[in-house]
């Protein structure tokens, strides 16, 4: 698990979705007509496309929560590891939240597909409005994950129908050791989308704020950041590099989820959540050598925020 640094916060970049996997079997333990569970893989967080639970059919009983899940099975003899899981485009309001009846997400992997185990480390997270992220020690590879959404305490039913506009579920890439002298941050303007298509053909909905942003992280000297973040020679199971990862990912205009890390002495970590797109990437160089940097040109289609 991704430990923030005492004075700047580690971002987390996940794109990597094992329900998109070719040839694997996703099943919804409920969905309601016209918001099937494919909607949260078209990377849009507008309420036209969002994958709706049934509130009336995951109900609560006398001493269990109310549950949810969305199941990718790999097939026989395939397995992969995952590390995050991360959502975008939810419906969870703050009045709802003071209201009681929260509404957490995690994941879990399966060897049958029958028993479940909650990945080493992995924290329950709220659900609020918009974005967010949980993530955990690597724990190995397996045929069987789900996302879990449910209730965290007994005979407690969903106050809503959750929906989910994007859900991720995969191995995250770890941007680490951001130092004060090299810098990190955002330069921001907000704008508002009032078409309901982008010029790629993404379903974006109408009178949705976004915000334009740049983000920069420099790691100009060896030992900043872990040893080939930019492209693993030798990658683990449990690992995604960036220039064969997430660069490819990018140039097909598709969005990706950032997580931004609090540095904070107690817990839970608090995690800032946010959907976006790159319309450019680019690496920085001193003479010919390629250095340990990112700069992105990112575009914000939902935040938030998770405890």
């Amino acid at each position: 698990m991704a430990t923030p640094s005492a004075l700047f916060p580690l971002p987390i970049v996940l794109w990597e979705n094992l329900f998109e996997t070719a040839g694997a079997t996703v099943t919804p333990s409920t969905e309601i007509a016209g918001f099937p569970w494919e909607n949260v893989l078209d990377w849009s967080p507008h309420t036209g496309s969002r994958w709706r639970i049934d509130s009336s059919v995951e109900t609560a009983g006398p001493i269990d929560d109310a549950t949810a899940t969305l199941t990718v099975d790999l097939g026989v003899g395939n397995t992969a590891a995952a590390t995050c899981i991360g959502w975008a485009g939810s419906n969870r309001t703050a009045v709802q939240l003071a209201g009681g009846n929260e509404i957490f997400v995690t994941a879990e992997h399966s060897t049958d597909g029958i028993a479940w185990t909650v990945p080493n480390g992995a924290a329950n997270r709220r659900v609020l409005s918009g974005a967010g992220m949980v993530e955990w020690d690597q724990v190995g590879a397996f045929r069987y994950w789900r996302a879990k959404i449910y209730t965290p305490a007994s005979a407690d039913p969903f106050p809503i129908d959750p929906q989910f506009g994007v859900l991720v579920l995969g191995r995250a890439l770890y941007l680490s050791g951001v130092p004060p002298s090299m810098g990190a941050g955002f330069n921001s303007e907000r704008f508002d989308i009032e078409l309901t298509d982008n010029e790629k053909g993404d379903n974006l909905g109408a009178n949705i704020e976004a915000i334009r942003t740049q983000l920069r992280l420099r790691y100009d000297s060896a030992g900043l950041s872990r040893d080939g973040f930019l492209n693993l020679a030798a990658p683990a199971a449990h690992e995604v590099d960036f220039d064969n990862g997430l660069v490819p990912h990018i140039k097909l205009g598709r969005h990706f989820l950032l997580g931004w890390i609090r540095p904070q002495t107690s817990v839970p970590t608090i995690y800032d959540t946010f959907l976006v797109r790159s319309d450019r990437v680019s690496q920085p160089f001193i003479g010919t050598t390629k250095r340990r940097g990112v700069a992105l040109n990112l575009t914000v289609y939902d935040e938030g925020r998770t405890s």
